[in-house]
């Protein structure tokens, strides 16, 4: 018996391009737009990202990566006469683990694509001191189709004297022309939860989209939670095995 025809192609091509923009929003290394990103009506201050989140309860964060909010729309591009979908992803949690490992694994761009499953390829182009420039393509296998991201990045660490870590990404290139504007930091600071040493890591990404379809901005947010806390249970494990912990 011949297979059936697909009747839905269009319909699984969208809802696999979806499930990619979801992941480079809530990817380890997602690519960036600048230090300070040019994005339009930006809802996070970039100084607000690196401290520990107004109001976190961090005894309940304990183990429980909590997303702070998402945000997806569409609008109109003036100067480029084109649409285009703003993404904004924020998750945050408190971690068994030093955030150097954290932040480890967060760079290691050479190995990310054996670490997370949404990482197609991942390639450094250079490395000097805690400066990145990697070529990554973040993607998404769904009902048999490919969707991705290439993007050319630069990422830098800063080690505080505090002892917390500060991650973040500029983008130089999108190989794809998909994307047109992206930003992505990690936050990472000691604290003591009930006499205990922990680390608090906090997660920010935003992406602007090029040309999105119709509905796209509803579809996305369908997955980016559940992606922002995919992605982080995959960078603490990896963490946790660096650090020599046995589960």
């Amino acid at each position: 018996m011949s297979p059936k025809p697909d009747a839905f192609p269009a319909a699984r091509a969208g809802l696999a391009a979806c499930a990619a923009l979801a992941c480079v929003l809530g990817g380890p290394g997602a690519s960036a737009q600048a230090a300070a990103p040019a994005v339009p009506e930006r809802e996070t201050a970039r100084a607000d990202l690196f401290r520990i989140a107004p109001g976190a309860d961090l005894r309940k964060l304990v183990g429980s990566p909590t997303v702070i909010g998402t945000s997806y729309r569409t609008f109109k591009d003036a100067a480029a006469d084109e649409n285009r979908l703003l993404g904004e992803g924020e998750i945050h949690v408190v971690l068994d683990v030093a955030g150097s490992f954290m932040a480890d694994v967060s760079t290691d761009y050479a190995r990310q694509a054996e670490i997370f499953p949404r990482v197609l390829s991942s390639t450094v182009l250079s490395h000097e001191g805690k400066r990145w420039v990697a070529r990554q393509n973040m993607g998404f296998r769904f009902l048999g189709f490919v969707a991705g991201y290439d993007s050319v990045f630069e990422t830098e660490r800063r080690d505080l004297p505090s002892g917390a870590i500060i991650i973040e990404g500029h983008l130089t290139e999108s190989v794809d022309a998909k994307l047109s504007a992206s930003y992505v930091t990690w936050y990472m600071e000691p604290v003591t939860v009930d006499g205990k040493t922990l680390t608090y890591a906090r997660f920010f990404s935003t992406q602007t989209i090029r040309r999105p379809f119709a509905g796209m901005a509803g579809l996305v947010n369908a997955f980016a939670g559940a992606e922002l806390r995919k992605m982080v249970d995959e960078t603490y494990k990896e963490a946790r095995k660096r650090a020599g912990y046995k589960k």
